[in-house]
């Protein structure tokens, strides 16, 4: 379990520094249009190494830890699809339009209650 920290640490460090260079590049490109999208596309490479990391610990769990990760996993998927859906409701009322970059973090927050649940009923 250590191992799997300090990699998804080290992958998380590497997407911080790529995200931070993708803004400070990008502050420099006043060119407009398809210029822009290159380092916009910078963080790319690192949210693979994010995934990797995250698929090679779900290769080394045994059945029951698959177990309670797929129930977790459910609880986040539903938790995360009925906030999302239901948010969109609100923001027809005058809410605030929420971008693409919330719906992952609160899916690892969920996935993170979900979690918490299954251990407690285990």
């Amino acid at each position: 379990m250590l191992r799997y920290f300090l990699e998804l640490t080290g992958a998380f460090l590497v997407y911080g520094l790529s995200l931070w260079a993708s803004g400070q590049l990008a502050s420099h490109i006043d060119t407009g249009g398809h210029a822009q999208i290159w380092p916009a596309l910078i963080p790319l490479p690192s949210t693979l190494l994010v995934g990797w990391v995250m698929w090679r610990s779900v290769l080394k769990m045994d059945e029951m830890q698959l177990r309670q990760q797929l129930e977790a996993i459910g609880i986040a998927f539903a938790l995360t699809g009925l906030l999302t859906f239901n948010y969109g409701f609100l923001e027809s009322v005058g809410f605030p339009r929420l971008t693409m970059f919330w719906v992952w973090p609160v899916m690892c927050a969920n996935w993170v209650l979900g979690q918490i649940a299954v251990k407690l009923r285990y």
